[in-house]
């Protein structure tokens, strides 16, 4: 990053920064895939709910202070937001609606649940207590072209 010319610098709401916070990004990004020691202990929790448009909401123009990301919800938001955490990130949260657990099974490979050991999201034994069905072959289809059967994919229910 260093070779980037600077030059085309634009100025205007935040240009004069864009290099800056590309390299802060850079530098943040590099250190969630080290093997940077995981922050141990539960990370502050600071709930916040408001109605309306984040523009209404008062940070003071403070925004960039508060929060290192934010992350935009759903399920697999909620476990980057929390693999951003591990790593000692301020991290905000945007979600339309309270987050809960489900009571349904959600489809996953155990290749992709490893990847939330080696983040230190889960511990191996979590990761097994967390397993609630496991199948395989998969039937994997599309209307008029027939079907295949694939392997360790989505074979995983979890809770």
């Amino acid at each position: 990053m260093e070779s980037v010319s600077v030059s085309g610098e634009v100025g205007g709401a935040g240009g004069a920064y864009t290099y800056t916070a590309l390299k802060r990004l850079d530098q943040l990004w590099s250190n969630i895939c080290s093997d940077a020691q995981v922050v141990t202990g539960l990370p502050t929790q600071v709930v916040t709910t408001m109605s309306g448009s984040y523009k209404d909401y008062k940070f003071g123009g403070r925004s960039q202070e508060v929060f290192d990301v934010v992350v935009c919800g759903g399920t697999l938001g909620i476990f980057l937001a929390t693999a951003l955490c591990s790593k000692g990130l301020r991290v905000g949260i945007v979600e339309k609606n309270v987050l809960k657990g489900r009571e349904q099974e959600w489809n996953i490979s155990r290749k992709e649940l490893l990847e939330l050991v080696e983040v230190g999201i889960l511990t191996e034994d979590e990761l097994e207590r967390t397993i609630s069905s496991s199948f395989n072959p998969n039937r994997c289809g599309f209307e008029g072209r027939g079907d295949i059967w694939v392997e360790n994919i989505l074979n995983l229910g979890i809770l």
